[in-house]
């Protein structure tokens, strides 16, 4: 799934089929189950996340804490 939707930005951003390697792997969670990808311009609006806590709790499901980036300025 994440092949063929890594051919379809390949295909809309004109850039070689293979654009995407394995680093990305860094980026998924061991933990849980997705649905299929859904575009949401605004996703926290969508889920009605106002709060940075709000969207921690969210994100701390599926990734340590940890390993979360600190903010930049």
């Amino acid at each position: 799934m994440i092949r063929q939707a890594a051919g379809r930005v390949a295909a809309r951003a004109d850039v070689p089929d293979d654009w995407l390697n394995d680093a990305v792997k860094g980026f998924l969670s061991p933990r849980g189950h997705f649905d299929s990808y859904l575009d949401l311009d605004h996703l926290l609006r969508y889920l009605n996340i106002t709060s940075v806590e709000e969207a921690l709790e969210i994100v701390t499901r599926y990734f340590d804490a940890e390993r979360l980036p600190p903010k930049r300025a």
